[in-house]
């Protein structure tokens, strides 16, 4: 299933297009399910040619972690696409 997921986020990508969210594809709070969709889409990334630059957390405070309805941090990876320079300006463009 994770791979399926990983495949509609890759495919709405190169299309540029939005989709439904996932999260519905997902058991509740099944957060092995979605880093596993993580690692697959990751991986997708770098068959295509991206580069891994470094990493990233998120939700590192109760009030996001509330929001975003998780009760831990998250992780994740960036890559070359994502990389903006110090004071750099971020493109109107989207991000592949």
């Amino acid at each position: 299933m994770s791979q399926d997921v990983a495949n509609q986020l890759w495919n709405a990508l190169q299309a540029n297009e939005g989709i439904a969210p996932i999260r519905s594809q997902f058991g509740e709070n099944d957060l092995e399910a979605a880093y596993e969709t993580q690692r697959a889409f990751n991986q997708l990334r770098l068959d295509n040619g991206k580069e891994l630059v470094g990493r990233k957390a998120g939700f590192t405070n109760q009030t996001a972690q509330g929001m975003m309805g998780v009760d831990v941090p998250v992780h994740g990876l960036l890559f070359d696409v994502m990389d903006v320079p110090h004071r750099g300006e971020i493109p109107g463009t989207e991000i592949t």
